[in-house]
């Protein structure tokens, strides 16, 4: 299986609740500056990725990196940081949905 196979498979538009797990869990754990998921986020839509899978990516690698959680609930304690975590992993699914119907492959130059 090639790599825009595997790629369709587990982040396009067929991969359901699997695709959106994955999504998270990238921009989650990745290393950088939001700018450097952009060249990343295009590759991945060039090989069949959902524009929402591309926006749970980008968004998470924004607000949910793994190592501030550790120091959000060493200052702003555990409570908050989960609250937080929650309430913002529902809110990047909510609106990865919306701007996934208003936004279409279409319309974004690769």
């Amino acid at each position: 299986m090639d790599s825009k196979k595997k790629i369709e498979k587990h982040l396009g538009d067929e991969s359901k609740a699997k695709g959106i797990l994955l999504s998270f869990i990238l921009g989650s754990v990745s290393a950088g500056p939001i700018y450097a998921a952009f060249p990343f986020c295009i590759m991945l839509l060039k090989k069949g990725a959902s524009i929402k899978n591309i926006i749970i990516i980008l968004s998470s690698w924004a607000v949910i990196k793994v190592p501030m959680l550790t120091i959000e609930a060493k200052f702003l304690g555990l409570k908050f940081m989960i609250v937080r975590y929650i309430l913002t992993i529902m809110a990047i699914i909510i609106f990865s949905t919306i701007a996934s119907l208003i936004v279409k492959k279409g319309s974004i130059p690769i």
